[in-house]
């Protein structure tokens, strides 16, 4: 199997894996009632903000700038969210042997709940299927990987 296929597999499975560790819906299935996600407020819950992963995390830096690591991969690119509260990143993942990946898009569609808490679930028609919604995920303030994404890049000769 290529890098790059290994690298998006894990990837995969590293933020459905992260997802499901908050999550509190049932089975997955969408909270009921739900409401359409408020694409400000989904900036608000990410800008400047670390997304914390099994075996890494990301960092939503101002501007769009995103910067990940999954074990010893590195994700560098841009992040987004769509006028429907989808939130995206757009991202090429260095491996510190020197390999890197094609440009990978990741995104997760929002909803709220009635009480106003969010819920997320991969556009990926796999991951939907196998996991569905889930309450929205471990996000802490500033950037929590910065000095060890540094360690990662320098190894990585970025």
């Amino acid at each position: 199997m290529g890098v790059q296929l290994k690298l998006a597999n894990l990837l995969l499975a590293s933020l459905v894996a992260v997802s499901i560790s908050g999550a509190a819906s049932a089975a997955g299935k969408k909270p009921k009632p739900s409401f359409p996600a408020d694409p400000k407020e989904v900036i608000a819950i990410y800008n400047g903000n670390t997304w914390t992963w099994s075996k890494g995390g990301s960092y939503w830096g101002n501007g769009g700038k995103f910067e990940a690591i999954w074990g010893d991969a590195i994700g560098i690119g841009k992040w987004y969210v769509t006028t429907k509260g989808t939130l995206c990143y757009e991202a090429i993942w260095y491996e510190t042997n020197g390999s890197k990946s094609k440009p990978l898009k990741r995104c997760w569609e929002h909803v709220k709940d009635a009480e106003g808490v969010y819920y997320q679930q991969s556009t990926d028609p796999k991951d939907r299927k196998k996991w569905g919604w889930v309450k929205n995920t471990k996000v802490s303030k500033g950037n929590g990987i910065k000095s060890e994404l540094k360690k990662l890049k320098q190894k990585a000769g970025l």
